[in-house]
């Protein structure tokens, strides 16, 4: 990246808008989108910033295109669309007001301005809303083919963003209206004006300008702010758009739709993963440059690689929320859900190129496998995840290339860094967790290691609650009984987590045990439960710091004979 092709600025509105620059939103990046929540936040930023010195309208990326007074715009749309909306509801206002003066500046610096008779929009938007923002919002109302809303809508459909911008219109029409009860003409244009001065002198934007995609896909990876996902996919697509033959461009936008619906707008991650587990390793910040080089190198056509995404982003979506009737096995589901609660993300890619090389059983297999392998490597040893991201790619890469046909050559090539008994044992006794789904799956998984249930006594798991023997909230009782031991209450936060010091119980009687004291949860419900993993409760007559240490190391035992490879 060289300083001469990415630059960024602080910035008020008023500059921004008022100097020679064309802002542009790519044909086929998103729609206009804001809703009456954002509308809402904006309002009253706006009121606030009238009595304040400055207020951070949040950062704008643009990037330079071979005509310097064009932008295009990749991220900040959204905001500068409304503030549009904003300077057109307050120029109709001044001219309500019978003051055409003000009026006509604000259309002529922050709208659309007229050099040597021909039009200059400040702001295009894109496919889908520019005609609808132009007519409608931008054109002055008393020019001759400028159009209502009503009269737009006798001859056009009106698309839900178009909607949204007809919505924003009238919501701080609404507002101003509300502002103008009981005041006088001169009160009105003076509000109107301070208004419109907040707006232009106040409104601070960070502009960031950058040279290529690249420079963008860059930005993206480092700033964290809402709509960085969506703003990541933008790129992507207006890339693949740009680079399809004019008689596929449609079809990558609609594939694209689509791709987005599978996932929630979650694509960065799918990105990534999908390239791990087809293509090759590689870094977040490489990922943007290794697309251009894929597509530009000729190695797949733009609409080709979209519907691949496609199909591959129906199976990472089925594996993070996993649907029975998609996978048609119970038990592949039943491993779907424990491999969610981990919440690992690392080995997608392995599990992506075994759906599409294995069979269902060898399919079922790997995905045990993993879940076991995972649980022990990250879940409770917690070791480096940048050795174990390489493994996965290249066992993913192995899979899809069909030099690994079965799970056990998966399984060898995991030994090197999977962590032994001893290993695994010695961090699972010193383990504290305030996950509580991962804590009820551990516990779970262990109490039906500890033996099968009668047909008469079978437990339905989903009924039972996570119960913390030391209370998360301790009364007196457990604090002076603590303090006692020599254990400060401040330092009671270490056992409560610690997995021993957890156990399931009926949800009634949880909350029924509540903060009690050990002795009375013990009476009361420890030595009702039949839950095999609650045994050795009814024989604990103290539960202090060794207690639940023993408890841990038990539990630990059981739980090497479980994760296994």
């Amino acid at each position: 990246m060289t300083e001469e092709s990415f630059s960024s600025r602080k910035e008020i509105l008023g500059e921004l808008l008022a100097g020679t620059n064309i802002y542009i939103v790519p044909p086929n990046q998103r729609d206009y989108s804001w809703g009456k929540e954002h509308f809402e936040d904006l309002w009253t930023d706006l009121i606030g910033a009238i009595q304040e010195d400055n207020y951070f309208f949040g950062s704008m990326i643009l990037q330079n295109t071979p005509d310097p007074k064009k932008k295009i715009i990749l991220d900040g749309q959204q905001r500068l669309a409304t503030a549009t909306v904003l300077f057109a509801v307050i120029r109709d206002g001044f001219n309500i007001l019978k003051d055409p003066d003000n009026a006509k500046d604000i259309q002529k610096h922050y709208i659309l301005d007229k050099i040597f008779k021909k039009e200059v929009r400040k702001l295009t938007l894109n496919l889908i809303n520019k005609d609808f923002f132009y007519y409608c919002i931008q054109k002055d109302p008393n020019d001759k083919d400028a159009q209502n809303f009503k009269d737009y809508e006798k001859k056009n459909k009106l698309s839900k963003a178009n909607k949204s911008l007809r919505n924003a219109y009238y919501f701080f029409k609404d507002k101003i209206e509300d502002e103008f009860k009981n005041k006088s003409g001169e009160e009105r244009i003076s509000f109107l004006t301070r208004l419109c001065t907040t707006l232009t002198d106040k409104f601070i934007i960070i502009k960031i300008q950058v040279g290529s995609e690249e420079e963008a896909y860059m930005i993206f990876e480092t700033i964290n702010e809402r709509g960085l996902e969506l703003s990541v996919a933008d790129l992507f697509k207006n890339y693949l758009v740009r680079k399809a033959p004019e008689k596929d461009k449609d079809d990558v936008v609609r594939i694209w739709k689509d791709l987005l619906i599978s996932l929630d707008d979650k694509i960065r991650p799918f990105l990534r993963h999908y390239w791990l587990s087809k293509i090759q390793l590689t870094t977040e910040r490489q990922l943007f440059s290794k697309l251009k080089q894929y597509i530009e190198t000729g190695k797949n056509s733009a609409k080709n690689f979209v519907k691949d995404l496609k199909e591959e982003a129906t199976v990472y979506s089925e594996l993070l929320n996993p649907d029975v009737q998609y996978w048609e096995d119970k038990q592949v589901f039943d491993l779907l859900k424990d491999f969610n609660v981990l919440n690992i993300k690392q080995c997608l890619p392995v599990l992506m190129s075994g759906r599409d090389k294995f069979n269902n059983k060898n399919f079922k297999k790997l995905l045990k496998l993993i879940t076991n392998f995972s649980f022990r490597y990250s879940t409770i040893c917690n070791l480096h995840n940048n050795i174990l991201e390489r493994k996965y790619s290249d066992i993913s890469e192995k899979i899809r290339n069909s030099k690994i046909k079965t799970t056990d050559e998966v399984k060898d090539l995991l030994l090197d860094i999977y962590p032994d008994d001893n290993q695994f044992y010695d961090s699972f006794k010193m383990k504290e967790l305030d996950n509580s789904s991962i804590a009820r799956y551990i516990l779970k998984k262990i109490d039906l290691a500890c033996g099968s249930y009668k047909d008469t006594e079978k437990i339905d798991y989903e009924t039972l609650s996570l119960e913390h023997i030391l209370p998360k909230s301790p009364q007196d009782d457990w604090i002076k009984y603590f303090k006692e031991q020599g254990i400060k209450k401040k330092d009671l936060k270490q056992l409560i987590h610690r997995i021993g010091n957890k156990t399931l119980l009926d949800v009634n009687m949880n909350t029924e045990a509540a903060n009690s004291y050990f002795a009375e949860k013990s009476d009361k419900y420890y030595k009702r439960s039949r839950l095999k993993i609650n045994e050795n409760l009814k024989t604990i007559t103290q539960w202090n710091r060794k207690a639940i240490e023993d408890r841990q190391a038990e539990l630990g035992k059981v739980a090497k004979t479980i994760w296994k490879i």
